[in-house]
Parts: C-alpha cells; sequence; structure tokens
C-alpha cells in the first residue's frame, strides 16, 4: 500500500487549524451591557479578576470566566409562615436585589453562581417572612400591614448586606389565612353589618318619634291658632268662608241654611225660591 504524504499533510494542517479556531475562539469574552465577569484562572480567582461590559482577552484553555447580572434581581417565592396568634398565613413574597459588583470575589467564593444567589435570598426571604408575621396577629398582618413590610424588610436588608448583596424593595402579596381565622373574620364582619344597621334603625326611630312629636305640637299649635280666631269677632266669618269652600267642593251634607250667632240673618245658599222668601219673612 503506498503511503500519500499529503494526505498526512492535509490531516495536520486541518487539525492544526481546528486546534487556532478553539485556541482563538477561546482567547477572548464579551460581556454585554447589565452583566459583569469573574476570570477564573486554573480554578482561581483574585481581587482583579472582575470585568465589566465590553470585549475582553483572556487565557485559552486556562481561564473561565463566570458571567453575572448587574441588574435589580426580583425572584419569587411562596412562603408560609404563623402569626402571633397561632393562625396559618400564606402569602406570594417578591424580593428584589442587586448585587455589589465592587465584590463579586467574595460573592463568588460564598454564594456561588445567580441560581445559587438566587435560591439563597429565597431562603432568607422564607425565614425573615416567617420571623416578622410572628410578632403580629392574623388580624394586624392586615391592619398594621406598613408595619409587617417594615420589619420583613429590616430583616432582609441585614441578612442580604452580609452577603455583599443590596436589598432594594419587598412585595408581600395575596395573603391567605387558615380556615378558621377566616371563619372568625365573616362572623365579624356580620356582626358589624348588625350592629350599623341596628345603629341606623335606632336613629330612624328617633326621628320618627322626634318628627312625630313635631307634628303634634304643629297640629296643637294650629288648633289653638283656630280656636282664638273663632273666639274672636271674625270667627263667624271664617265659618262661612269654610261653609262656602265645603259647599264649592260638593260635600255630602252641606247645610243649606246657617244661622250665625243667635238672632242673626241667616246665611244662605242655593235654595228654592220660596224658601228664601219664607225665611227672610220669618226674620
Amino acid at each position: 500500500m503506498e503511503f500519500n504524504t499529503n494526505n498526512v499533510k492535509a490531516g495536520v494542517a486541518g487539525a492544526i487549524g481546528l486546534l487556532l479556531i478553539i485556541v482563538g475562539a477561546n482567547s477572548f469574552v464579551i460581556i454585554d451591557p447589565g452583566q459583569v465577569g469573574l476570570v477564573e484562572n486554573v480554578g482561581k480567582i483574585n481581587e482583579n479578576s472582575t470585568i465589566t461590559e465590553g470585549f475582553h482577552l483572556k487565557l485559552p484553555i486556562l481561564s473561565r470566566v463566570r458571567v453575572y447580572s448587574a441588574t435589580v434581581q426580583k425572584p419569587q417565592l411562596k412562603s408560609a409562615a404563623a402569626t402571633k396568634d397561632a393562625q396559618t398565613v400564606d402569602a406570594e413574597v417578591t424580593v428584589m436585589y442587586r448585587l455589589d459588583t465592587t465584590k463579586m470575589v467574595p460573592i463568588r467564593r460564598n454564594l456561588g453562581d445567580m441560581p445559587a444567589i438566587d435560591a439563597f435570598v429565597q431562603q432568607i426571604a422564607q425565614e425573615e417572612f416567617k420571623k416578622a408575621t410572628a410578632g403580629f396577629t392574623a388580624e394586624e398582618l392586615i391592619t398594621r400591614r406598613g408595619e409587617v413590610k417594615t420589619a420583613f424588610d429590616a430583616g432582609l436588608k441585614d441578612r442580604l448586606g452580609t452577603q455583599h448583596l443590596v436589598f432594594v424593595e419587598s412585595a408581600v402579596i395575596d395573603l391567605q389565612f387558615g380556615k378558621n381565622f377566616s371563619e372568625a373574620i365573616e362572623a365579624k364582619q356580620v356582626a358589624q353589618q348588625r350592629a350599623k344597621q341596628a345603629e341606623y334603625e335606632s336613629a330612624r326611630a328617633k326621628a320618627e318619634a322626634t318628627a312625630e312629636v313635631e307634628r303634634a305640637r304643629g297640629k296643637a299649635e294650629a288648633q289653638r291658632l283656630l280656636a282664638e280666631t273663632l273666639n274672636n269677632n271674625g270667627g263667624t266669618l271664617v265659618l262661612q268662608k269654610e261653609w262656602i269652600e265645603a259647599w264649592k267642593a260638593g260635600g255630602s251634607q252641606v247645610p243649606q241654611v246657617m244661622v250665625m250667632g243667635e238672632g242673626g240673618n241667616p246665611f244662605l245658599l242655593n235654595l228654592p225660591p220660596e224658601l228664601v222668601k219664607k225665611a227672610q219673612t220669618k226674620q
């Protein structure tokens, strides 16, 4: 079999070319905006290992760049805890934090990569949420929610700060309490509604009683004024006026003759002529 040196040379050249490509591709790294890199040389890092966004050269094969996010992270978790009065509470918790990019070496050594950091933050959030809720009753978690959040945030800030993580903000939403507390709250709301209804009915009864008294006073005053009017000289005219108005309205038993005062002239309305003449003759 004839040995072909040309084929050997071509194979060696191809291998060298492939090796150069691999080496070249591993000789630099590009850090995108919003990221920070940490260079490890043969598995070791030092205080000058942090690199920021842009193009960076590195040792091929021997160096590795760990990339971290420099933006605000927002891990979410569901947390279960107990209140001061032994009620259970569940909530959805979001913790916003960022890395102190000037401390990437200790962050790498103590916590690891980004998934490990997120897991650490979630663990701390669980512990601090339980600690915060334990200082308040279930009802206070609602009525004093601002104080609960303040206690929760303070614990997060201290705990994260020890690992060079900068606390930004937190959000606790969708509080869900146990069945016993929910039933107690419902019963309290029903009692409050009944109390308000009773208060309303009492106020209405007082108002109606006051109105009735005022109506009685008004009626008594009207009767007093009418009596005074009838007792005065103008009383006859008032009666005559009332009689005329009743007659005009078609009263069922309106008298046709009404004598006003003893020996006075009869006041006549709608009588037949012969009765009118007879009445005048009697006068």
